[in-house]
């Protein structure tokens, strides 16, 4: 099982589409893995540019390369999705990745990635999809009042 001891570092990276700047997820984020006593760290590709587009592909690969050559970060989270990812992987090096590989998470197409991080890179992949559905009730519904409506449908 994958544990990360207190004071891991995750490196927060985007390989495809990019969020948009001002965006409050990330902050988020990492306030919620600082509370389990992890550091992040945020770099740059992980946002559209100014324009609102991706960052050039050989950015978002380079941010990529750094996180995994950098030996401060235990983990890698890629918290973009969409067909982006597909242009970064001409830009990686998965030789100098496979000499410093850690975990590396990614969600949507990612799974371009992936396969070759793992086959070629000797990197620990997961594949993470979630849902989210956001409900408006006439009457305050607790969360323990939803468990018990979801478990009965």
């Amino acid at each position: 099982m994958l544990q990360f001891s207190p004071n891991s570092t995750i490196a927060l990276v985007g390989s495809s589409d990019g969020l948009p700047r001002g965006s409050d997820a990330v902050p988020r984020l990492c306030a919620f893995l600082e509370s389990l006593g992890l550091r992040t760290v945020v770099f740059p590709s992980l946002y559209q540019t100014a324009a609102g587009t991706p960052q050039p592909a050989e950015r978002r690969a380079a941010d990529i390369q750094v996180a995994f050559a950098s030996p401060e970060v235990d983990a890698v989270f890629d918290l973009t999705g969409g067909d982006g990812a597909n242009v970064v992987l001409p830009h990686l090096d998965l030789r100098k990745i496979a000499h410093t590989p850690k975990p590396f998470f990614g969600y949507s197409d990612v799974s371009a990635l992936l396969n070759p991080l793992q086959d070629f890179g000797h990197v620990p992949v997961f594949y993470c999809h979630a849902e989210s559905v956001n409900i408006e009730t006439e009457k305050k519904l607790t969360a323990k009042d939803a468990r018990v409506m979801l478990s009965q449908a």
